[in-house]
């Protein structure tokens, strides 16, 4: 308990004294928001548990209730918060009944100071926090009472003018003492601060159409996908055999370009042996140019053999790089391929040689 409201208890400084100094506006902006945490306080309280805070005297024990039916266990976990929050409602609520003005010294904090005495509300909050209903808010506002109404009427003084009428004065309006119930009735069971979210609303059936109706979507969108597909296959095909052309054959028609081709030329060797060129090809690595019509003709005109260049073979399909000749021919009814690097010399007899490796 807190016999001495105008002391903090066994020497403790007050919960919000601070030891660092605080300025005059810093004082003075913090004590303009305390109305403003104690109207807060009160529609709280009204929203969450249903507990009317009308700055009466009789509303101060309903600060005990409230903390024993949200905080039964111990301290909230954001104790600065409530003592902010409670400790503003008591301040105002003292003040509205008695006068006073808040007050802040590095020594003791923020305090009411009503007739010279000192009152701590935010340090009493914390201990009721701390330490449960031996700290009661309700016998600490009857400590008050208490000692206001033997300063408003100490000992020897003079009594009050006497009224008109034969009634005995009344005591001043500080010095009455409010109906302060000794076990307030406690307010219906509300829920704790935490509000319950209603259930979510179930789903409806789904019906027999409706599933129908989404697999054969499924089924089209997944046909459309495979037609896709299969069409972007078939343009790369023909893509790579534009870019590939297939070698031309005696008399036929080229099956992809559908267009007629050129009969190989048939060149004869010394020994009256016959080589089939079917195609040659010059460049570098995808870069290649087709030099089948100019191969044929520089072997005829050279039975002996050519030098291999972009001269001779009339085409450069890789500007700058090493290039090579590729060549597939026909010896004696079997297919061959011979690979040239530019510079080098390629004739009829060389292609024979390499048939007969």
């Amino acid at each position: 308990m807190n016999p001495q409201p105008d002391e903090p208890e066994d020497g403790e400084m007050p919960a919000d004294a601070d030891y660092t100094p605080l300025t005059e506006a810093q004082v003075r902006d913090f004590v303009g928001t305390i109305p403003a945490h104690s109207e807060k306080t009160c529609e709280l309280a009204r929203s969450l548990n249903g507990t009317v805070l009308d700055y009466s005297a009789e509303s101060i024990p309903r600060l005990d209730d409230l903390i024993a039916e949200n905080w039964p266990d111990g301290p909230p976990i954001h104790l600065e918060n409530m003592v902010l929050a409670y400790g503003s409602y008591l301040g105002e609520t003292i003040r509205t009944l008695h006068g006073g003005d808040w007050c802040h010294s590095d020594e003791m904090g923020f305090h009411l100071e009503i007739e010279g005495m000192k009152v701590f509300p935010f340090a009493k909050v914390r201990r009721r926090f701390l330490n449960g209903k031996e700290d009661s808010l309700g016998f600490f506002y009857q400590v008050i009472w208490t000692e206001l109404s033997k300063r408003q009427n100490p000992p020897g003084s003079e009594p009050p003018a006497a009224p008109t009428s034969s009634a005995p004065p009344p005591l001043p309006p500080a010095a009455t003492p409010p109906p302060i119930p000794s076990a307030p009735p406690s307010p219906p069971p509300t829920p704790r601060l935490t509000p319950v979210l209603p259930p979510l609303p179930s789903s409806p059936p789904v019906k027999k159409k409706r599933v129908w109706i989404w697999v054969v979507s499924m089924v089209f969108v997944a046909v459309l996908a495979l037609a896709a597909f299969v069409g972007f296959r078939m343009v790369q095909s023909v893509r790579y055999a534009l870019a590939h052309p297939q070698p031309a054959q005696p008399g036929g028609v080229n099956e992809i370009t559908n267009t007629p081709t050129m009969p190989a030329a048939v060149v004869a060797d010394d020994a009256g042996t016959n080589v089939t060129i079917q195609s040659a090809k010059f460049g570098a690595g995808k870069k290649e140019a087709d030099v089948t019509a100019k191969l044929i003709e520089q072997l005829q005109a050279h039975p002996d053999g050519f030098t291999i260049s972009a001269q001779t073979l009339g085409a450069d399909a890789a500007a700058g790089k090493k290039k090579r000749l590729t060549v597939q021919y026909e010896y004696n009814g079997t297919n061959h391929v011979m690979v040239i690097p530019g510079g080098k010399q390629v004739s009829n007899q060389a292609l024979v040689k390499n048939a007969l490796k």
